[in-house]
């Protein structure tokens, strides 16, 4: 190799470190205003003590791996939050730099719209407030990103003929697939990929690539369906409500969705909380560019920019994944809003956004395009941000369950310090617990299993609280006993501890039988303080340090 073609090859792997890092920067700018403490207040506690007992299962909802992309954050931040919103923000900026890789194999080398696609992947999510929802919606972060890292590496292998990187995407969208059976209707457009990359001079091999692609989706697809015929405990979660197939009224949702995705590019976006979270993300943009639209002489073989003609077919194939994406979603007609819509869609939507720029940008001489098309990605990018910072500011602050239930779990343990193996514990009067299952997995993770928990004013979920003469029997659904290692207990009413929560969020012991619960029957005897446990401080107390 020449000394000039040994420059070349570093310039061009120094631009692409360049125009990588600038799209993990501008992640963690978008997101720097983020909390790992932003609860909806459901699954949380269900999530933490899964994963502190190493489960990763949801069997009621059929998904074998719902919680490995929060593996990572546990096991490196163990009994801390702080982990989730690390690896929520690295798997969106993932997700960027492998919609970027996509990009630029398909266009040539055309850097500059790979990263715009990227940064538009990253920060456009104008209406999706749970994008800030780490501890929970971490799974929708990760498995949209090995959805992409799945599409990537099937590209890559069709393009460099490598079936080592086809058995990895083989892995990366079995982990995507079975953390969350909707990834299957994206990559159901993984074909389209090798089609774009040269498949129409190979049609034999792209038959039967194709037919590959389409027997792991079909693999995936009975996994996740066959249960409602043979299983449908393992499938109770999905089957929660019925899918509407009507063509109207699935096109109406669909569209809907789209515009709750698109629209807000031409509107002003909120400006709470923007300072100094945009400047920061339009510096990182600008940076990135910069960088991204020099073309090393390596690559001078490579047109400078897209063609109209590619520019068209890369915002077919976003607006295609876009439409894939909500499908499993918009199926329910009791759908609303933008809520979790914007994860798996979100890539396409990036792709037709940097289309759309990179094309607008093109009416204007050669000199100027980079200019344009930055300028419109600014727009773009300070409108992601702005929008990201403002549903922090504006709600999550507001609005997140956090604050309540660690009052309520420090309450619970400054009453309770600890109990005796086998203790009952139920909470009367509370309203900080929407669901019974999240408190009852609270007690779990907090008393290490020693105490099971029910509160007795929440909806009760997956746990079941029945009373008779001989005490108390707590009775998880029959697809808990394996998975998550729960069985039917029996507890003496000697063996329980009833607190109670009042108006003010204060908890106290309750000496007596509460009124609430059934009367106990003749010759029972409740004696709470026999089951407490005072000595050192639960270890899993420092999660709610500050």
């Amino acid at each position: 190799m020449s000394r000039s073609s040994l420059v070349d090859r570093l310039r061009s792997k120094r631009q692409l470190f360049f125009t990588l890092s600038a799209l993990v920067g501008l992640a963690a700018a978008t997101f720097s205003r983020a909390r790992a403490t932003n609860f909806r207040g459901y699954d949380e506690w269900v999530n933490v003590s899964l994963l502190s007992q190493g489960i990763l299962e949801f069997p009621y909802a059929n998904r074998p791996l719902n919680l490995i992309w929060s593996l990572p954050a546990w096991a490196l931040f163990p009994d801390r939050l702080t982990g989730f919103l690390v690896f929520h923000v690295a798997w969106i900026a993932l997700g960027g730099v492998v919609v970027f890789l996509i990009a630029r194999r398909l266009l040539g080398g055309a850097t500059l719209f790979a990263f715009l696609a990227g940064a538009f992947t990253i920060v456009w999510a104008p209406s999706d407030r749970s994008r800030l929802c780490t501890v929970q919606m971490i799974l929708y972060s990760g498995c949209t990103f090995g959805a992409l890292l799945a599409a990537w590496l099937m590209l890559e292998a069709w393009s460099r003929r490598k079936l080592v990187l086809a058995a990895a995407a083989v892995v990366a969208g079995a982990a995507a697939v079975m953390s969350f059976e909707a990834t299957l209707a994206p990559l159901g457009l993984v074909p389209l990929l090798f089609l774009a990359s040269g498949g129409t001079r190979a049609p034999h091999r792209l038959a039967l690539w194709t037919l590959a692609t389409f027997a792991f989706l079909a693999a995936g697809g009975l996994r996740a369906a066959l249960p409602r015929w043979t299983d449908p405990e393992r499938v109770a979660y999905q089957t929660g409500t019925g899918p509407d197939f009507a063509p109207g009224p699935l096109a109406v949702r669909t569209l809907k969705q789209l515009r709750r995705h698109i629209a807000p590019v031409v509107e002003y976006p909120p400006t709470v909380g923007a300072w100094p979270i945009v400047p920061m993300a339009l510096a990182v943009f600008a940076v990135g560019v910069v960088v991204a639209a020099r073309r090393p002489e390596a690559e001078a073989r490579h047109a400078a920019r897209p063609s109209p003609g590619a520019l068209l077919v890369a915002a077919g194939f976003g607006l295609l994944w876009a439409i894939a994406s909500y499908l499993p979603f918009v199926l329910n007609p009791d759908t609303h809003g933008g809520e979790r819509m914007q994860f798996l869609s979100g890539p396409g939507v990036g792709v037709l956004l940097a289309a759309a720029a990179v094309g607008a940008a093109s009416l204007v001489p050669p000199r100027g395009r980079p200019f344009v098309a930055g300028l419109l990605g600014a727009w773009v990018v300070a409108g992601g941000v702005m929008r990201t910072a403002a549903l922090q500011t504006e709600w999550w602050d507001r609005k997140t369950a956090y604050p309540d239930q660690r009052r309520s779990l420090l309450e619970l343990t400054a009453v309770v310090p600890d109990v005796a193996p086998g203790t009952l514990l139920i909470v009367v009067g509370s309203g900080t617990w929407p669901l019974d299952v999240t408190f009852h997995h609270a007690v779990r993770y907090l008393y290490e299993g020693r105490g099971v928990g029910h509160a007795i004013d929440a909806l009760e979920y997956l746990y079941g609280l029945r009373f008779d003469a001989s005490g108390a029997q707590s009775i998880p659904r029959l697809v808990l006993h394996r998975s998550w290692r729960e069985l039917p207990t029996r507890h003496a009413y000697a063996a329980i501890v009833a607190v109670r929560e009042n108006e003010n969020g204060r908890v106290h012991l309750l000496e007596t039988w509460p009124a609430e619960l059934p009367a106990l029957p003749p010759g029972a005897t409740y004696a709470p303080r026999a089951r407490i446990r005072f000595g050192p401080r639960l270890p899993r107390l420092k999660i709610l340090e500050r």
